[in-house]
């Protein structure tokens, strides 16, 4: 099994951030762990990176406050990108443990209507024809629910569930969930069980 964690962390240089890292990393030991808006690039990601603890790392920069993405992962996986864009990085995961393999999608879609649906064209034209799994997560900095849907492909996004806050963002009194994680499944393939955990500033894990 690929242990994989999304995090939208907000920024990457504070003392919270660290602590959450460590434990994050101590508790649920990821195959892959993906950042986004980490509001540091260049030299400061590179020192970051490179104390990770990660083997293999892939990177989209942030510009300023706004965006980017960091991929870091162990030798228990195979990473190969295929398109990468400053709003997403697509590529097919191999588990070194198995033979399986699936392509993953790590988002950050711009909070801009008419800039962010890009990203959905440029993802659906990602969509796979040979019956592999398809993950997708990130930032989508979008509401939607499984009743906006009707007919379409025959292959569905599943929701995974997930454990803590409802909402993953917050401005003033406005409360909303903007991160996801689905998966893309064709209907006569195998889901595997995964889970997921929202973390709000005073999520309790890691017991």
């Amino acid at each position: 099994m690929v242990r994989i964690i999304f995090w939208n962390s907000q920024g990457t240089l504070g003392l919270v951030f660290h602590w959450y890292l460590k434990l994050l990393i101590q508790t649920q030991s990821p195959d892959i762990f993906a950042i986004f808006e980490p509001r540091v690039s260049g030299a400061k990601a590179d020192g970051f990176i490179r104390k990770s603890g990660f083997d293999h790392s892939f990177r989209v920069e942030a510009n300023g406050f706004w965006g980017g993405i960091w991929v870091l992962w162990r030798d228990t996986v195979s990473m190969d990108f295929l398109v990468a864009s400053n709003q997403f990085s697509h590529g097919l995961c191999g588990d070194s443990g198995s033979s399986r393999s699936f392509f993953i999608s790590f988002v950050y879609a711009r909070p801009v209507g008419n800039v962010r649906k890009n990203v959905w064209n440029q993802l659906r034209t990602l969509e796979p024809n040979n019956n592999k799994l398809w993950v997708l997560g990130g930032e989508f900095n979008a509401l939607c629910g499984s009743y906006e849907r009707n007919g379409g492909s025959p292959r569905r996004s599943v929701d995974m569930g997930f454990n803590g806050p409802r909402y993953t963002g917050q401005s003033r009194n406005l409360c909303q969930r903007l991160d996801r994680w689905s998966e893309d499944v064709p209907d006569d393939i195998y889901r595997p069980r995964c889970s997921r955990l929202w973390m709000g500033k005073d999520t309790p894990f890691g017991d």
